[in-house]
């Protein structure tokens, strides 16, 4: 399998307009005639040929804008509430802001939220989790997805914090480079010792079964008793 640069509308002047080349550590194949990626698959190629086929329905942006939506994570934005480092306002402020947007928001909580101001602010589909009985919070974690997931089957990822979430743009733009662009797949954190920034599939989620709690309580030591998962690391 390879990728031939050549073929595609978005490379021109010898350059990726989505600066692949730049983000990947595929062997890069140059000569007199093709620019050529091997071992790779590009998400983002599209025919140049088509293109110039279709210039009078469709031009240059606009199939540059359909490429980069359908590239586009979709992802369930998941945030204990009572544990990040930021009041209500802020936090819908930043998600509101965010570059990849959410698909929709699972909001968890220990104690009572102001519903109508989440309502009135927050732009997209979201869902709180109140958690009105004593639980640790690897319990509050998985009671609250799966009842989420019980009814949500849009997005293919979740993204949890519980703790910092004022570099969430830069953590979900880190993510899409590796998933999308280099093509790794697995169970993405930052840290090894906490699962702040989690993503993972659903797909995922459900295989892991009770193990979650191992995970949510302690990544170090999931990691160790499965050894099988592809583990991709994204901080800075």
């Amino acid at each position: 399998m390879e990728t031939n640069c050549g073929l595609c509308l978005f490379f021109n002047d010898d350059h990726c307009d989505f600066d692949i080349h730049n983000l990947i550590t595929f062997p890069i194949i140059k000569t007199a005639e093709s620019t050529k990626i091997a071992d790779y698959e590009c998400k983002y190629a599209f025919s140049r040929n088509v293109g110039v086929q279709n210039s009078d329905n469709f031009n240059y942006e606009q199939i540059k804008t359909k490429i980069l939506d359908i590239n586009s994570i979709k992802y369930t934005l998941a945030i204990h509430i009572n544990k990040v480092n930021r009041s209500l306002d802020v936090i819908i402020s930043i998600i509101n802001n965010l570059k990849y947007r959410p698909e929709d928001v699972l909001f968890i909580s220990e104690t009572k939220q102001d519903i109508e101001y989440i309502e009135k602010n927050l732009k997209y589909r979201w869902k709180l989790s109140h958690i009105i009985v004593p639980l640790a919070e690897t319990q509050q974690i998985s009671c609250a997805i799966d009842s989420f997931l019980s009814i949500k089957k849009n997005s293919r990822y979740i993204l949890y914090y519980h703790s910092d979430i004022s570099n969430i743009d830069n953590d979900i733009n880190n993510i899409h480079i590796k998933l999308y662009i280099q093509n790794l797949d697995g169970l993405f954190i930052k840290q090894i010792t906490d699962i702040d920034g989690l993503f993972m599939s659903y797909d995922q989620y459900n295989s892991i079964g009770t193990e979650k709690h191992i995970l949510f309580k302690n990544p170090e030591e999931f990691i160790k008793l499965n050894n099988l998962i592809r583990i991709v690391h994204y901080n800075d």
